[in-house]
């Protein structure tokens, strides 16, 4: 899930109903163990933090920035690997928390969407909130539409 709708009472409902979610989260979100928010955790580049509450793992990633990611199925102990750059430098794969690295590798698609509309989409200042939100869809009409026909078509297709 995206960082909107992450929640600690939102897992424990789909965990409850059988249904294991990740997704990251939004470190001023109410319920996080505050020992491990961002303001109070010091740590050094790509190092983490994990803790967990009955069935919940939280952990936290220092990135360029502290990657919060919550989970209702993985165990916080479980690590798994990013591909990380610096500056120039080539690729090295870096340990992360599980929950983080399924979510880097499964989530691509509507992060993806959110930059490629962030890039097209014109600032629109209007009062009145619908014109916003059909413009939104657009653009994720359109989008979606360049995806699909990316997929079907060979004249999109790339050569090697």
């Amino acid at each position: 899930m995206d960082n909107f709708y992450t929640g600690v009472p939102v897992l424990r409902e789909l965990a409850f109903l059988g249904i294991g979610a990740c997704g990251t989260v939004r470190s001023n979100r109410k319920l996080l163990p505050p020992t491990l928010l961002p303001k109070r955790v010091q740590s050094e580049k790509h190092h983490y933090h994990t803790a967990q509450a009955g069935n919940l793992s939280y952990g936290i990633w220092l990135d360029t920035k502290p990657v919060c990611v919550l989970s209702n199925f993985h165990n916080p102990a479980q690590t798994g690997t990013v591909n990380r750059r610096s500056g120039h430098q080539e690729q090295r794969q870096v340990e992360v928390p599980l929950a983080l690295a399924d979510y880097q590798q499964f989530m691509m698609g509507v992060d993806l969407t959110d930059q490629m509309i962030g890039y097209n989409m014109q600032e629109l200042k209007a009062k009145k909130w619908w014109r916003w939100v059909f413009l939104y869809l657009l653009m994720v009409s359109v989008h979606n539409s360049y995806v699909v026909a990316k997929d079907n078509s060979p004249v999109f297709a790339r050569t090697s």
